[in-house]
């Protein structure tokens, strides 16, 4: 957790140390410049910003920034206020997540060890402890919340046939749109809602009826304006020229399997591992793992 004193141009930290942590926070560049003895006073969610902002359409992290302050009067950006915020909007999406689990699993039990490990697993550290990182809670919460009310729909419909209310799957399209809205990430969203739907209870009843495939193919329409935008605001030119097209599968493969390692045995975790393409394509374990 940063926070600056702008006055003095000092930099403290709660959680990780000083300027050093600052520098790596790949979204707060600008708190280091500052925090180097820049003579501006700069507004702390200005500084928290992606830097590709510019590039893509995410209203909704500074919309609910400036509403906590207006809720908390705070008269300057007192960081506090986001750092609490934060740490709110993952108690929700871990309360979201039992939810889910008491629908997957039909018992509360499960869900709550299952919701307890997701609140306190030591990966979701790092974008509850950056305020730039907020997008990344706050799409979760809107992406876990649509995936709540889709499952209800999924499950209503299970129960009831073609009387189902489908006003959940309304629900959880607003829900989708907001986490669109918020988080390029959020995308996948459509897949998971897929995914978690296959491990509902089955029916043995012949006439039991399907999901149809419109309600997650119109999500899926839904996400390729934003997926679109995102490609187009990041700049990997100078990437493509150094790693050749079929390297590429490989560098998704090692990426996918290192976060689950992480993921399963979450030891040595760090803001950076400095795992990047060309670090693992020029050493040859990159190809086994």
């Amino acid at each position: 957790i940063k926070e600056c004193d702008w006055s003095s141009d000092v930099c403290s930290s709660d959680l990780v140390g000083g300027k050093q942590a600052l520098a790596l926070d790949p979204y707060a560049a600008p708190v280091q410049q500052a925090c180097d003895g820049s003579p501006h006073t700069v507004p702390l969610a200005h500084l928290v910003e992606p830097h590709h902002a510019a590039l893509t359409f995410e209203p909704m992290t500074p919309t609910v920034w400036a509403v906590a302050k207006v809720v908390a009067k705070t008269g300057a950006d007192d960081p506090k206020t986001f750092h609490l915020l934060s740490l709110g909007m993952h108690l929700f999406n871990a309360v979201l997540v039992f939810l889910i689990l008491g629908i997957v699993l039909q018992g509360n039990g499960a869900a709550f060890l299952g919701a307890l490990l997701f609140a306190i697993h030591p990966l979701q550290v790092e974008p509850v402890a950056y305020a730039s990182a907020f997008s990344f809670v706050l799409g979760s919460g809107f992406a876990l919340f649509a995936i709540w009310q889709y499952l209800t729909y999924a499950q209503s419909r299970e129960a009831r046939g073609r009387s189902r209310p489908i006003r959940h799957y309304y629900v959880a399209t607003i829900a989708f749109a907001l986490a669109l809205l918020t988080c390029p990430l959020t995308v996948v969203t459509p897949l998971l809602a897929y995914l978690t739907e296959q491990l509902l209870p089955k029916k043995t009843s012949l006439i039991a009826t399907r999901t149809p495939a419109w309600p997650l193919a119109l999500w899926g329409l839904m996400a390729i304006p934003q997926a679109i935008l995102t490609m187009g605001a990041q700049n990997t030119t100078a990437l493509a020229q150094q790693l050749p097209f079929w390297i590429k599968p490989v560098v998704a493969a090692d990426a996918v399997s290192f976060y689950l390692s992480k993921l399963f045995a979450p030891v040595l975790i760090g803001p950076d591992y400095g795992r990047s393409p060309t670090y693992l394509v020029s050493r040859w374990w990159g190809f086994v793992t």
